[in-house]
Formats: C-alpha cells, sequence, structure tokens
C-alpha cells in the first residue's frame, strides 16, 4: 500500500486549523494564503509540534467572519497539491470543534 503523509482541517471555535506532516506543501499553502488574504492570521500551534520542533500545525483566524471560506480554501489547495481525501471524522466531546475534521493523505513517492 505505501507509505502516506497525512494533513488534517477542520473550523474550532472562530477559527480554522490546519496540520500536516508534509512541511513542504504546508508551508507553500500558508504562504499563498498570507499572500491572498494579508489580514488573516496564521500563527503555528504548539500542541502540534514534533518530537524534532518542527511546527506541523496552524492556526488561521481574523478571517473577518470567513472561516468557512478559509475551511474550503485550504480544502481546495490540499486538493490541488495530489492530497486525496480520506476521511471525516467527528466527536462530539471535543466542543470546541464545529463540524467534522476533514482527512487527507498524499502517498510517498520512494
Amino acid at each position: 500500500m505505501g507509505t502516506h503523509k497525512v494533513a488534517e482541517v477542520g473550523e474550532r471555535q472562530g477559527s480554522v486549523w490546519l496540520s500536516c506532516t508534509d512541511r513542504h506543501d504546508a508551508r507553500e499553502i500558508l504562504g499563498e494564503l498570507r499572500g491572498q488574504f494579508p489580514l488573516w492570521r496564521v500563527q503555528p500551534q504548539k500542541a502540534y509540534t514534533s518530537d524534532s520542533g518542527d511546527e506541523t500545525g496552524w492556526q488561521v483566524d481574523k478571517c473577518d467572519g470567513k472561516h468557512r471560506y478559509a475551511l474550503w480554501w485550504l480544502i481546495r489547495q490540499l486538493c490541488s497539491r495530489e492530497w486525496e481525501p480520506f476521511a471525516i471524522a467527528h466527536d462530539p466531546s471535543r466542543e470546541a470543534y464545529v463540524g467534522p475534521v476533514y482527512v487527507f493523505r498524499k502517498q510517498v513517492k520512494e
């Protein structure tokens, strides 16, 4: 089956977040987001920092009420970079999350 990288996007309490194990794609996507939406704030999330200190999670907020659009924009960016929608997760016990978490995978080319 091969090895895959994983990414997740979701909405939580007025912000959108991205976690991604492919730092190159994540930084490229977030760079484009910053260029197109300079007033939106992108912040690394400490909870998503790997053991080696690499950032793997980011929060996007100050979207001027366009959080759903930001979520959709991130999903489109992942799909355009060959990320495959893999699963939708929803955990009602996690009250901070609004709606599902969208999970993607991308096969690692060997």
